[in-house]
């Protein structure tokens, strides 16, 4: 069972309007999603097309190989969504 974070080293929440720069596409964060021990999970639009919506998963802490290997199964679960 995962443990909650110390109040001082919670993740910061990024902001509604708030503009990712995520390689050539920006994107603007419309709301949070949800949490969970690997990092935040965000609704967001391109900037240049509001009308294509995506979930953007953020990390706020350092990783090792386990951890990115981890990730690396998420990312092969989203893409057969």
């Amino acid at each position: 069972m995962s443990q909650a974070l110390p109040v001082s080293k919670k993740r910061k929440k990024e902001q509604p309007g708030t503009v990712i720069n995520c390689g050539q596409n920006k994107y603007v964060i419309e709301s949070l999603l949800g949490s969970g021990g690997m990092g935040d999970l965000y609704k967001v639009h391109l900037v240049k097309d509001k009308t294509r919506i995506y979930a953007m998963k953020t990390e706020r802490i350092s990783v090792n190989e386990a951890y990115k290997a981890r990730l690396k199964v998420e990312l092969n679960v989203f893409e057969a969504i």
